[in-house]
């Protein structure tokens, strides 16, 4: 299920980048866009909102990162208490 919603994410900044580039062309009056109506050359943009601000919270997405750390300071307190019994161990050796 994560490919499929990374997938996603990826085809969401498409439209958000192709609604910036719809934005600049309707703006520079550039035929086709230019006779395009406001709620086409935008409809991209609202998507990408809808996407960062309400389905992103709903798939859990926003919080990945917050787990990940959570998983990474777990990481490296486990690899120093490996690393301190490691030391331990060859001093006591010597």
């Amino acid at each position: 299920m994560g490919s499929r919603l990374g997938a996603l994410f990826g085809s969401v900044m498409l439209a958000f980048y192709a609604g910036l580039i719809f934005l600049l062309l309707k703006w520079l009056e550039v035929e086709p866009f230019a006779s395009w109506t406001w709620w086409w050359v935008i409809a991209p943009l609202v998507v990408a909102f809808l996407w960062f601000e309400y389905f992103e919270r709903l798939f859990g997405r926003d919080k990945r990162p917050l787990e990940m750390s959570e998983w990474e300071r777990l990481r490296r307190r486990r690899i120093e208490k490996e690393f301190d019994v490691n030391v331990r161990k060859k001093s006591k050796r010597r």
